[in-house]
């Protein structure tokens, strides 16, 4: 009876030393297994974890997961293809030629990795869909640069055309390209091709604008949402001037000139342009109306890239003792919701949303080795 009695008296607290003590030896060896690995510093508001609905659900866009893999290499012109995988070209350590770089698909969830083409030149453009992807090489017996259509399902090279390869179209049939300094659009199912503008005549024009400047270079060719116009940039001695070429009148008009100098610009829906880089000495993100000229500073900060989706999520990062990774959402003229997703990126060279809009595609590059990071949504 009595050693019932002591049983009764000493079973709690035994149990709750022995818990004790195992808890505290776990908590050691955990800390002493996390701190051999190399951290990372994640900061996430908590509403993206919330499971019932904030009043703001429709702008608020909510991370489920965050994967990053990184690479003993360099990641050049990457592209999306889907929720789960990239392309892109890397060098050719064994080349000795500047056009043997290797294109590869890469699988960021199981890490598969798939060779493509072994002599790129330049120029990587995939289509919407994600099923069509273009790719430039050098033919040095010719001394021409020739543009390869490769079906992503087939794996299959299916058409070659000449020229260089800028951007494709929104309804994945088209794509903005250039070859001697002129730029086309070029049909990929009936080949013909359509002259732009013959980039002499754009540079006459900005000669005019520029004066003192010999040479001017076009670059970010883009698609409007509705395939109706093709917007470019130029740089010259007065800033950054955004011109169009409506497709169905071939006409060529300038946009805007800004004092200042642009570094992207992406056509919305509602026929806005949102830009990022400096006007008037002021940095930031921009929306311009084309049709007023006149244009509203949503971000201000030295914004280094940015993407968005049709739905109006808006990631873009922002040198804040480092590059730091923001996601937002952008409500016709206003930025509803801004948050920081991630500190402390190595030079974000890259960040593009899946066609789904639920996945984000970040990628640090470094001069041997690269991160990808993978952000994925809720849906909707």
């Amino acid at each position: 009876m009595s050693s019932l009695r002591f049983k009764k008296k000493w079973n709690g607290p035994i149990f709750f030393v022995f818990i004790l003590a195992i808890f505290i030896v776990g908590f050691m060896s955990f800390n002493h297994f996390y701190g051999l690995k190399k951290t990372e510093t994640f900061v996430l508001n908590k509403s993206l974890f919330q499971t019932s609905s904030p009043t703001n659900d429709d702008m608020n866009p909510k991370l489920e997961d965050v994967s990053k893999l990184n690479t003993p290499y360099p990641i050049w012109s990457p592209a999306v293809v889907d929720d789960q995988s990239i392309l892109f070209s890397t060098a050719n350590r064994d080349g000795k030629q500047a056009d043997q770089n290797i294109l590869y698909k890469l699988n960021t969830t199981n890490h598969s990795k798939e060779m493509i083409y072994d002599h790129l030149y330049n120029g990587l453009t995939v289509s919407p869909d994600g099923k069509i992807l273009l790719f430039s090489s050098f033919d040095h017996s010719t001394e021409m640069t020739k543009t390869h259509l490769y079906d992503l399902q087939t794996k299959q090279i299916t058409k070659t055309f000449t020229g260089f390869p800028w951007k494709f179209s929104n309804d994945n049939t088209h794509y903005v390209g250039e070859q001697n300094g002129t730029i086309f659009i070029n049909d990929i199912n009936t080949e013909e091709r359509k002259e732009l503008i013959n980039r002499g005549e754009a540079s006459s024009e900005l000669y005019k604008l520029a004066k003192a400047l010999q040479t001017v270079k076009l670059f970010n060719f883009i698609f409007s949402p509705d395939g109706n116009k093709v917007y470019f940039m130029g740089y010259s001695a007065e800033g950054t001037g955004i011109y169009s070429v409506h497709l169905k009148n071939n006409t060529l008009m300038k946009v805007i000139n800004f004092d200042g100098a642009i570094t992207k610009l992406v056509p919305l829906a509602d026929g806005n342009l949102l830009l990022s880089g400096s006007i008037k000495g002021e940095k930031g993100l921009f929306l311009l109306n084309p049709s007023t000229q006149k244009y509203k500073h949503l971000i201000h900060g030295t914004i280094n890239n940015f993407d968005i989706n049709p739905d109006g999520k808006l990631a873009y990062t922002m040198v804040e003792n480092g590059d730091n990774l923001h996601a937002a959402m952008l409500k016709k003229d206003t930025i509803n919701y801004d948050e920081v997703l991630y500190r402390g990126l190595e030079y974000c060279s890259f960040i593009k949303w899946s066609q789904s809009g639920n996945t984000l595609f970040c990628i640090s590059d470094q001069i041997n080795e690269s991160s990808i990071y993978r952000f994925t949504f809720l849906s909707d």
